[in-house]
């Protein structure tokens, strides 16, 4: 089953953020060490490169320990995709996690090894990264999250609160 909710009223401006490149930059090195340290737990080769192309241009490096960062820890009732919450537009990232907790469906990205990297404090979900600096990471990410979950049988909820035109458009969102 599959659920859309759109919010198509949303102005030109909503959730607009200007970048802080030196928060961004820690943000994106906190993430590069956590998945590098993920990659050598596994004994891997160039995890330091391979952590680094993926979080700063969205390149893909094949190998099991990578994929693993995208497995779900448990297969959830539902599943709820998002795009276009942020921490000041209306309704917030908080609405969605609360709506998703109280509808018992599971937000995509915090069942998996990545998405427990991203929430961390140090990382913020990249929070401080303007669209263009991520838009890689976030794009291949989000296509990893979703191929985990085209295989199970669960309902997917997908909430959009993203403007038609202007920054940070829904056709330019990686949904």
């Amino acid at each position: 089953a599959l659920a859309v909710a759109v919010r198509p009223q949303a102005r030109a401006g909503d959730g607009e953020m200007l970048e802080a490149p030196d928060q961004c930059m820690r943000q994106q090195d906190d993430l590069i060490g956590q998945i590098e340290r993920a990659c050598d737990v596994e004994g891997w080769n160039n995890c330091g490169g391979a952590a680094r192309d993926f979080v700063v241009r969205g390149s893909w490096f094949t190998g099991a320990w990578f994929a693993d960062l995208f497995v779900p820890e448990y297969t959830p009732s539902s599943v709820s995709l998002w795009s276009g919450f942020w921490q000041h537009s209306a309704p917030t990232k908080q609405d969605i996690e609360n709506w998703a907790r109280t509808s018992k469906s599971s937000m995509l990205h915090p069942l998996t090894k990545l998405g427990t990297m991203l929430d961390q404090r140090t990382t913020s979900v990249l929070e401080a990264c303007a669209w263009e600096r991520t838009e890689g990471f976030w794009t291949k990410s989000s296509d990893q999250f979703v191929a985990q979950f085209v295989r199970t049988d669960v309902p997917v909820y997908i909430l959009v609160n993203k403007h038609w035109e202007g920054a940070r458009n829904l056709s330019s969102s990686v949904l």
